[in-house]
């Protein structure tokens, strides 16, 4: 997105792309500081999330309506065979994590599908009714040229990416019948922050603050 600002506003952009034959050769072996600092936090790396919901944090999500609205009511979309089954088999894994829980009333956000890279099957919830009548959260994301900048002075450098994310961060308490999605089986609300909601990059950028 800032490449393409830039290239609008006809700045001078760079761009370089770094290829290594071999990771380990060029990079040479892992130093045993950082080896010691995985090993000693492993348990907060796992490769699965825990069954259950993230626990209580300084940061949760809320969605306020602009004065006078209410959520709209949305018909399920129509599925495909194996679209349902894939449905149902999500649909029990999020309820068993304790993602989502059964909801009760008659308004809601539709889902669909979406195919990834690998094939599989991402489930959406078309959030844009609700988007629309969400008052806007101006909180400052992180810019990414300063992000870069900061890292000028690293020596070693670690990406990490939570699993999944936004699902970390709990919702508000009263807020989740907003977030109401309806589908062939049924009704539910989530307990944790849903992607495709407005707001929910600040929420989660301050938490990682």
């Amino acid at each position: 997105m800032q490449f393409e600002k830039g290239c609008k506003k006809n700045e001078p952009s760079y761009l370089c792309t770094l290829y290594f034959d071999e990771i380990e050769e060029a990079l040479g072996p892992i130093p045993g500081v950082v080896k010691k600092f995985l090993k000693e936090f492993e348990d907060v790396m796992p490769d699965e999330l825990p069954r259950k919901l993230p626990p209580k944090r300084a940061v949760d999500y809320r969605i306020e309506l602009v004065y006078g609205t209410k959520p709209a009511a949305r018909a399920p979309y129509r599925m495909s065979q194996p679209e349902l089954v894939e449905l149902r088999k999500q649909l029990q894994d999020m309820l068993e994590s304790g993602i989502i829980k059964p909801a009760k009333l008659p308004y809601g956000a539709s889902v669909l599908f979406q195919k990834k890279a690998d094939g599989s099957l991402r489930m959406c919830c078309d959030y844009q009714a609700l988007n629309k009548i969400t008052v806007k959260n101006k909180y400052p994301i992180p810019l990414v040229a300063d992000c870069f900048y900061r890292l000028s002075w690293g020596k070693y450098f670690t990406k990490i990416d939570l699993r999944p994310g936004y699902w970390q961060v709990r919702i508000k308490e009263g807020h989740e019948a907003k977030t109401i999605v309806v589908m062939r089986y049924g009704a539910f609300e989530f307990l944790v922050m849903p992607f495709g909601l407005k707001n929910v990059p600040t929420p989660f950028s301050t938490l990682m603050n």
